[in-house]
């Protein structure tokens, strides 16, 4: 006789967000000051941890059928859909005609931009902000600009990389970026 399994809401909710907690976080690869991204990663990681078990169920197969679907989706995953969004030259693609494809195709308001956290020390073949600091406040805070969300403004022109020292005048940037916690961005002045 099979044993009760639970149901409703709240085991389901509890793996869609175990999954990137475990496979993101608790192996040390993002830092618990960027649990923010849990939006992006549950989908991604419970996803899958939700869906495989219940299409296995529903087709009457068992374990190995978890195992076989769990492997190629962790391959899809992150093969392709991770390094797609963050390798810029995946499969040799030139992402800037990927790019001006896209907005003849969709005409934005606004040129889109976009954003990659790259691990601090990694290499990154994206040249650095070409910006010159100013004399440090009276904080003792310099950042390459007044705000990071300057930024932004210049992503739409070029191509550039920033580090934890090109936003030091900015906590609320520093904070969603992990470079600063919450509690040092709560210290700092403004």
């Amino acid at each position: 006789m099979p044993r009760d399994q639970p149901r409703g809401l709240l085991p389901a909710a509890g793996l869609f967000l175990l999954a990137p907690l475990v496979a993101e976080f608790l192996s040390g690869n993002m830092s618990i000051t960027r649990l923010g991204m849990l939006v992006i990663l549950a989908p991604l990681y419970g996803g899958g941890a939700l869906l495989i078990p219940e299409w296995v169920r529903k087709a009457g197969r068992g374990w190995p059928s978890i195992f076989v679907l769990a492997l190629a989706y962790g391959i899809l995953e992150e093969a392709v859909l991770m390094q797609s969004l963050s390798n810029r030259n995946f499969l040799g693609q030139n992402l800037r005609l990927l790019a001006n494809r896209l907005m003849a195709a969709l005409k934005p308001i606004a040129v889109p931009i976009g954003i990659a956290f790259v691990p601090q020390g990694a290499a990154c073949d994206t040249p650095r902000i070409d910006a010159s600091y100013p004399a440090p406040n009276e904080s003792g805070r310099t950042g390459a600009v007044p705000a990071g969300c300057v930024f932004w403004m210049k992503a739409v022109d070029r191509m550039f990389s920033t580090g934890a020292g090109d936003h030091a005048n900015c906590s609320v940037g520093s904070f969603t970026h992990g470079f600063i916690t919450l509690d040092e961005a709560a210290r700092r002045d403004a």
